[in-house]
């Protein structure tokens, strides 16, 4: 389909199977539309459609937490001192070397712990989850409760930035709850 301008050249349409393009006189924009929109579809379709949108929704915040989790543990790795907060916790700005080293061979442990949490949880969602796998969503969810709920509890205690912990858990919930109700029949 296509329109010519009218007589003071104010639009052009042009519609192909997958993009329409309309110029005015100020503004030239270019959309790619769906085959279809969610208004044209019919209830069935509909549904599917935004079953898919839920799905590669919760796929992805899973990818994105599994990065962030290995990514975090790859931070605690690098850690060659203790940071302020740690020295304001143990209550003293001299802390002994032994103590140093104990602290900072526990958060190297842990930031082992946390890559492996990240892998595994990307190994999961990307050939288990993927292919509908439910325990798999059941599996990634307990390891991230389990690994950052912890990390969580002592960054709490130290008085360190424990909320990034709490949002990983958080938005694991909220990816596979997506993935669930993707899959639910009574959607």
């Amino acid at each position: 389909m296509a329109n010519a301008p009218d007589e003071s050249g104010e639009t052009l349409t042009t519609r192909s199977s997958a993009w329409i393009i309309r110029i005015d006189s100020t503004t030239f924009v270019v959309k790619r539309l769906l085959r279809r929109d969610a208004v044209t579809l019919s209830p069935k379709e509909r549904q599917r459609w935004y079953r898919d949108g839920m799905r590669r929704t919760g796929l992805l915040i899973l990818y994105v937490v599994a990065t962030a989790i290995a990514l975090g543990g790859v931070g605690d790795l690098t850690i060659r001192a203790l940071f302020e907060v740690h020295k304001r916790f143990l209550g003293t700005a001299d802390v002994p070397a032994a103590t140093t080293s104990l602290i900072l061979h526990l958060l190297h442990a842990l930031g082992g712990g946390l890559v492996g949490i990240g892998i595994a949880s990307f190994a999961l969602v990307h050939f288990a989850v993927r292919r509908g796998e439910r325990w798999a969503l059941w599996t990634m969810l307990a390891a991230v409760v389990a690994s950052e709920g912890a990390n969580a509890l002592g960054m709490y205690a130290v008085g360190s930035f424990w909320y990034v912990s709490v949002t990983y858990i958080v938005l694991t919930a909220i990816g596979v709850t997506l993935l669930v109700a993707a899959k639910s029949k009574h959607f």
